[in-house]
C-alpha cells in the first residue's frame, strides 16, 4: 500500500544528494574557486575580481555551467572556444567533486532514510554530482542499502536536471510507479521546477549554514500557487507522513 503524504499517495522518494542529504555547500563552493584558480584563463587580476562576486550567499545561483565559465571569461576580456569550454567545464567539475568527497552527511539523514524505507518506500537520488561520488559516499556512510542502486543518478546519466529526472522517473514507471506517486525532496529552485514538471509532489528542504538560509525563499517566488511543501529538516518530512 501507498504511504500518504498529506493527503496524497507515496510510493517512491527521489532525492537531490548535495544540499540535501550533505551538507556539502561550503565544500563545493570551495572545490568551484580551487578549479578556477587552477584552470581558468582568468589571471590573477581577473581572477580576484571574479572571487569577490562569487560568494558562499550566491553559489547556489550557478545553474548553468557553460554560461558560468563563458560569462566569467568574457568580462574579463577572453573568448574561450567550444572546445576550450568543454576542456575548462571538465577540470572545475572534477575540482568541485573532490572537495565534495570530505563534505558529511546531515545528522537528520540516516534515521529518516531508516524509517521511510521501513514503511516500504523505493528511495533514489537523482544528482548533478558524479555518479561514482554518490555511491561512495552513500556506501562509506553505510546508507546504500536503503536506496535502489539501479535508481541512484548522477551527471553521467545526464546533465540535464530535467531530463536526468525522466530517465528516473521511466525506470520507476517500469515498477509500476507513477510520476504523481513520487515525491521528489531537493533544495534548489531548478528542482522544485523539475520536479513540477514532470507532476511529482515537491517537497524543498531548506538547509542553513552558519545558521542562515544558503537559499532564500524569495528565490522560490515563481512558484506561487504550485504545490510546494517547505521544511527545514528530514524529521518534518517525516511528520507529514501519515
Amino acid at each position: 500500500m501507498p504511504e500518504k503524504f498529506g493527503s496524497r499517495p507515496v510510493r517512491a522518494v527521489i532525492f537531490d544528494f548535495d544540499g540535501t542529504l550533505v551538507d556539502s555547500y561550503e565544500h563545493l563552493h570551495r572545490g568551484i574557486i580551487k578549479g578556477m584558480e587552477k584552470h581558468s584563463k582568468l589571471g590573477r587580476n581577473g581572477l580576484e575580481q571574479w572571487k569577490k562576486e562569487f560568494t558562499l550567499s550566491g553559489f547556489w545561483k550557478r545553474m548553468n555551467w557553460d554560461s558560468f565559465i563563458k560569462e566569467a571569461h568574457e568580462r574579463a576580456g577572453i573568448k574561450l572556444s567550444n572546445k576550450e569550454l568543454l576542456g575548462l567545464r571538465k577540470k572545475i567539475e572534477a575540482a568541485e567533486d573532490e572537495e565534495g568527497y570530505h563534505s558529511t552527511f546531515y545528522s537528520d539523514v540516516k534515521p529518516s532514510l531508516e524509517h521511510l524505507n521501513e514503511k516500504g518506500l523505493i528511495l533514489s537520488v537523482s544528482s548533478f554530482s558524479n555518479k561514482n561520488r554518490l555511491l561512495s559516499r552513500l556506501s562509506t556512510e553505510g546508507l546504500i542499502d536503503y536506496f535502489d542502486t539501479e535508481l541512484i543518478y548522477g551527471r553521467e546519466d545526464s546533465r540535464d536536471r530535467s531530463q536526468r529526472l525522466q530517465l528516473l522517473l521511466d525506470k520507476l514507471k517500469a515498477k509500476g510507479i507513477k510520476p504523481n506517486e513520487c515525491l521528489l525532496v531537493g533544495d534548489m529552485p531548478s528542482d522544485a521546477l523539475a520536479g513540477l514538471s514532470k507532476g511529482t509532489q515537491v517537497v524543498v528542504v531548506r538547509r542553513k549554514v552558519n545558521g542562515k538560509y544558503i537559499i532564500p525563499k524569495k528565490s522560490f517566488a515563481g512558484f506561487e500557487g504550485k504545490s510546494l511543501v517547505f521544511i527545514d529538516s528530514l524529521k518534518e518530512l517525516l511528520e507529514k507522513f501519515k
